[in-house]
């Protein structure tokens, strides 16, 4: 993907690639897909590039990701343009394949602090959907679908089973809502096309746009804006979350005490049983998850690196604790919890993703009503 240095604003960044597609992409390029990472990070977000080759390309920053140093040929050299949609959120604009992002800017995301991909609710994710029938007549061709079983959707069949749903067919949107009432599922991914113009939602935050014009880039936009309205604000609460010190007196009697600022999760329909946290504590990786899959279905999997130390767990009533090491980013925090809530007690590196990352956990797994806020 190459666009030629100059002053731009979004719209006319996006307007340059709608009117230029075939010169944006290189002639070798089989799949002239635009692909579109929606991705949080802390308020300076600048800071976390520091090191990479960059631009600046009026609103837009251009970065190229080079793991190809000298004598290794096993290296790649990628180009992302980075827009910031408000403080803390950015995108970024790529045509990268699946290879090369996971050996770039995935990576990159694993290892720094103060940075992770996006999460889009499943019942948000089925809202987007329904809106993109309604306002634009768009067909669902192809979509993964998933349910819990500790989701509250209704269900008609044997709800007491996780299940993962691969579809595709002209008749997704009738499979999807059959699917939806029998087997309570909900979509993860889903492909759909407006006319002749098709394009992908996934729940990490990428959208892939795969027939570039004004229409898709418009409905991108608009799914952006529909994200941000549920999601921006418990990502910035995840960032309160921290240890804070403060000194007392002056000099000898100088004395530094701690402070925390906690975090709680907000169960409205409540964890049934020791089972379920069981679960968390020994069964947390994605249970539908089979590596076998093509390489495309892994787009709507939702990773977490999330280890339980010293945990304990009550029944009647139900209380539980542990400390959770979040693998990835390093940060240790605890969590104490009974049927209607879970604190969240930073105590070692904090960063807001950990905290974001593992509320989503919780409402992907358990509750998908589950709030956020500052522990009070």
């Amino acid at each position: 993907m190459e666009i030629p240095r100059q002053n731009y604003t979004l719209e006319s960044f996006l307007d340059y690639i709608i009117k230029n597609t075939e010169k944006v992409f290189h002639e070798k390029q089989e799949r002239k897909w635009l692909k579109v990472y929606l991705v949080y990070t802390i308020k300076d977000w600048e800071k976390l590039f520091e090191g990479l080759k960059k631009e600046k390309y009026g609103e837009i920053t251009h970065i190229i990701f080079d793991t190809n140093p000298i004598g290794n040929p096993l290296g790649v050299t990628t180009e992302y343009y980075v827009y910031q949609w408000i403080p803390g959120l950015i995108l970024l604009f790529t045509s990268s394949t699946q290879e090369y992002y996971e050996r770039t800017i995935k990576h990159f995301i694993a290892s720094k602090r103060g940075i992770t991909q996006s999460w889009i609710r499943p019942f948000l994710m089925d809202q987007i959907r329904k809106y993109l029938i309604e306002s634009h007549h768009a067909l669902t061709y192809r979509f993964i679908g998933r349910r819990f079983r500790y989701w509250k959707y209704p269900t008609k069949i044997r709800s007491d089973y996780d299940r993962r749903i691969s579809y595709s067919g002209e008749d997704a949107d009738y499979a999807l809502n059959e699917l939806a009432e029998l087997y309570g599922i909900i979509p993860s991914s889903i492909d759909m096309r407006i006319g002749e113009s098709k394009f992908q939602i996934n729940r990490n935050g990428l959208f892939v746009i795969r027939h570039i014009n004004r229409t898709t880039i418009g409905v991108l936009q608009e799914i952006i804006e529909k994200i941000l309205a549920e999601q921006i604000r418990i990502r910035n609460i995840s960032e309160e979350f921290i240890i804070k010190t403060k000194s007392l007196g002056e000099g000898r009697n100088e004395l530094k005490v701690q402070s925390v600022v906690a975090g709680k999760i907000i169960l409205p329909n409540r964890i049934q049983s020791k089972l379920t946290i069981d679960n968390m504590f020994h069964k947390h990786n994605d249970l539908n998850y089979d590596p076998g899959y093509a390489n495309i279905d892994d787009e709507d999997r939702m990773e977490t690196n999330f280890s339980f130390l010293d945990t304990f767990i009550q029944e009647h009533p139900l209380i539980f604790a542990a400390t959770v090491l979040d693998e990835t980013k390093g940060t240790v925090f605890g969590i104490s919890g009974e049927e209607n809530g879970i604190a969240l007690i930073p105590k070692h590196r904090t960063t807001f993703e950990s905290f974001l990352n593992f509320f989503n956990y919780i409402a992907e797994n358990f509750d998908h009503d589950a709030g956020l806020a500052i522990f009070r």
